[in-house]
């Protein structure tokens, strides 16, 4: 697992397929829940970098509506089963890169803009932070 976080690249990031391998391993995290205390790993730990994958994956993919649908619906699902939340893999799928406040932040045009309502949630830095790595991956500088 931490394999994947230090290094997205390594699950393909930008293609279908690392949706379908992520989807698999949040599974099969889910489905041995219980035996991950064996192998001296944390459960919110795993949660917690599984979110930053599923983040950055889904910032890296061209995902079809129909296939945002579904992973809203396996995020609900899988926050019902294991008790995690997904909130900033959520945010990723729901703002995407099209995303007016945001579009407006990366013209330039930050004075005024915020993309929360209110107060940021906790991950906002997190996600402002995977955005701007993809983006430098990308080397997409303007």
């Amino acid at each position: 697992m931490r394999l994947l976080v230090r290094n997205p690249t390594r699950i393909n990031t930008g293609h279908i397929n690392a949706i379908a391998m992520l989807t698999a391993i949040t599974e099969s995290c889910i489905e041995n829940w219980d035996l991950v205390d064996e192998y001296g790993i944390d459960n919110d730990d795993i949660a917690c970098e599984l979110n930053t994958v599923w983040c950055e994956t889904i910032l890296s993919t061209d995902i079809a509506k129909s296939e945002k649908v579904d992973l809203e619906v396996n995020f609900d699902f899988w926050q019902n089963e294991w008790g995690s939340y997904f909130d900033m893999a959520r945010a990723a799928l729901q703002q995407g890169w099209d995303y007016p406040p945001l579009q407006q932040i990366l013209q330039g045009n930050i004075t005024s803009t915020s993309l929360w309502e209110g107060f940021p949630p906790d991950y906002a830095e997190d996600l402002a932070l995977i955005r701007l790595q993809i983006l430098e991956r990308q080397q997409r500088y303007e």
